[in-house]
């Protein structure tokens, strides 16, 4: 399957797509190396997606800043990055 990837070009991360139907967040990063992470949205619909101060997650998440490694997304909400350590979600 191949995503479209839109460029990012900081943090370590070249670019990054989504495709809604299959769900899954494909992610580039400066050394040509790729992650994909799959069922996104599924966790958050099913309610077992917790961020890291042990929350659910509790409504979709349309943006988000992901850290260089690729571990830990932010969230973004209303266009705002929501960098607290508690409201992050890992991604791995």
């Amino acid at each position: 399957m191949a995503i479209e990837r839109k460029p990012i070009r900081r943090g370590g991360i070249k670019s990054a797509g989504y495709d809604r139907g299959a769900r899954v967040l494909e992610i580039e990063f400066d050394d040509g190396s790729v992650i994909q992470h799959t069922a996104v949205g599924e966790e958050i619909k099913a309610g077992r997606l917790r961020n890291r101060g042990g929350e659910p997650v509790s409504k979709p998440i349309t943006e988000g800043l992901v850290r260089e490694d690729g571990k830990i997304l932010y969230p973004v909400d209303d266009g705002i990055p929501v960098m607290l350590i508690e409201e992050s979600i890992e991604l791995s």
